[in-house]
């Protein structure tokens, strides 16, 4: 059979070989399939990152009831020292303070009928002294103490005993079994004659240690 191409070959058309069929269709399906690919990985990262992002969230929710948690925490420990130290302070003052009717009721006891209380005063004065710190023993600090003098003024006749009186009196005070121990010193300061009074006024000075 003869084939006569007018047309010199240019309306023949071209035969479709299977080959080429072929690389058409992996032409296609390849980006096809990397498309799909792309879309999945995409799809299943937006999963992915969408419950990371819920994960996250709980966290930092929980991160902010701890970090609250801890704040009251730590106010409450705060406001416990501080209750812890204003009782250090209250008992430290109230160790410093002096109950004084025991030794009122000392005097009214022990001075002599021969002797009469004309006045009776407490002076106090600081005194400095260096003791360990609070918490850290190794440090050194300087507190003041308080230093307590009772002064008394007695008047007597000396004729009815009212020297021996005194001395008497000062014995005792040094040898109180109450509060003996917290004094440093009783000692007889003056001893003035009163003519109209025909008597003799003592002046008593009971010094306490500073404590």
């Amino acid at each position: 059979m003869f084939t006569i191409d007018l047309l010199k070959g240019q309306g023949i058309p071209i035969k479709t070989m299977p080959g080429g069929m072929i690389l058409t269709a992996t032409a296609f399906f390849v980006p096809a399939l990397f498309a799909v690919g792309i879309i999945g990985n995409y799809l299943h990262g937006s999963i992915i990152l969408s419950s990371q992002r819920k994960r996250l969230s709980n966290y930092e929710a929980k991160i902010v009831q701890l970090t609250t948690g801890l704040k009251t925490k730590q106010l409450l420990h705060q406001e416990a020292n501080s209750v812890s130290l204003f009782l250090q302070e209250t008992a430290d003052c109230l160790e410093r303070q002096m109950q004084w009717s025991p030794i009122l009721e000392f005097l009214a006891r022990n001075i002599s009928e021969s002797l009469v209380l004309e006045q009776l005063d407490v002076t106090t004065t600081s005194v400095a002294k260096v003791v360990p710190k609070r918490g850290e023993p190794d440090r050194k600090v300087t507190i003041t103490l308080p230093k307590r003098t009772l002064s008394m003024v007695l008047f007597g006749i000396k004729q009815a005993g009212s020297d021996d009186a005194v001395l008497e009196l000062q014995r005792r005070l040094r040898t109180s079994a109450a509060f003996g121990n917290k004094i440093e010193d009783v000692r007889i300061l003056s001893q003035r004659a009163e003519k109209k009074k025909s008597g003799i006024y003592y002046e008593l000075h009971c010094v306490f240690k500073a404590e």
